[in-house]
């Protein structure tokens, strides 16, 4: 909490001795780091109150990368999608704090406005080219052998819906999921040779509890979060990840999905025409998405028994809506 302090004495100047300092964690998910929010209210030396904010988050392992994710990839090529790095601190090797601009949420839940959901594809897309025509290089990461970690966990985590009537739709997409987990290593490769897509710099963990929209310039605007998981990969992963996203709660975003696929492709200057390989590979796409996580994180939400009835039915319904992307990639890969 010392270095958020220091960090936000660099922003605002000395603080006052009667600072009042409020420290709040929040939740994690299958695989994050310690995360809080340090808040300091203070008044400034003509009497007026002030209220600063940061956000403090612990890395370490892999996850450190997210720094050199942070400086070098999102700061220079995302810089309007992303919070602003405000300090990077090593206290000991292998660990890392990041000090990352809090962001004030400007709606709970903004994706009733399906326009919304097309801003951030074109803020993507402007994202996806600029770090392609970088070459930057990004931190290393065998993303691969993690998704292989992630494939089989979440493959056991179906075969057990089986022995529960209520989820056993869910196992219905098991031969499919075996099958997929045997051929990922072409599947990226026909990912990766996709136009007009290729391979370049992703965020790789698009979704819509790590998007926010705050107020901007008198507009509303989002904020991509959580940088951790970006690697070199294909720009359709990120748009898939998102579309599937917003379809498992909303529908409009579902019922307009090839309309936002398509406003991605104008802005980077191609036809708005879906074609079949494009459409192979978003649900080739979708279903490593699915099986790096998404899934399995929906099926722990479903026999989650902290959760109350409601939230567990729509965590359901999101799992489903997992499987279905799985079935359709299979569908496509054995064409």
């Amino acid at each position: 909490m010392e270095f958020a302090l220091d960090t936000i004495r660099t922003v605002a100047g000395e603080l006052p001795a009667e600072a009042a300092v409020e420290c709040r964690r929040f939740p994690g998910g299958l695989e994050s780091s310690r995360v809080g929010e340090v808040t300091v209210r203070f008044c400034d030396r003509h009497g007026r109150p002030r209220l600063l904010r940061t956000v403090l988050k612990e890395l370490d392992g892999w996850m450190v990368r997210e720094a050199s994710i942070y400086r070098n990839l999102a700061t220079k090529y995302a810089r309007e999608l992303s919070p602003q790095l405000l300090g990077v601190m090593h206290p000991e090797p292998g660990k890392v704090f990041l000090c990352i601009e809090a962001i004030r949420r400007a709606k709970a839940w903004p994706w009733q406005d399906v326009e919304l959901a097309g801003d951030l594809l074109r803020w993507l897309a402007r994202f996806h080219l600029e770090a392609k025509q970088a070459h930057i290089a990004v931190p290393c990461w065998d993303f691969e052998a993690r998704l292989e970690e992630m494939a089989y966990l979440t493959q056991a985590a179906v075969a057990g819906c089986r022995k529960d009537p209520d989820l056993q739709p869910l196992a219905r997409s098991l031969p499919a999921i075996r099958r997929l987990i045997l051929q990922q290593k072409r599947l990226r490769e026909q990912l990766c040779g996709e136009a007009p897509f290729g391979e370049g710099p992703i965020h790789g963990d698009v979704h819509s509890g790590n998007v926010l929209i705050r107020h901007r310039q008198s507009r509303l605007s989002p904020i991509l979060l959580d940088w951790g998981r970006a690697r070199v990969g294909s720009p359709i992963e990120d748009i898939s990840s998102w579309l599937q996203s917003l379809g498992c709660y909303e529908w409009e975003a579902k019922r307009r999905h090839d309309k936002l696929l398509c406003d991605y492709l104008s802005e980077i200057g191609q036809e708005r025409k879906i074609t079949s390989s494009l459409r192979a590979a978003y649900w080739v796409a979708g279903a490593r998405n699915a099986l790096a996580g998404a899934l399995l994180h929906f099926i722990c939400a479903v026999k989650d028994e902290k959760r109350n009835k409601r939230e567990r039915a729509e965590a359901f319904r999101a799992a489903q809506n997992w499987t279905r992307v799985i079935l359709r990639a299979d569908a496509y890969s054995r064409a």
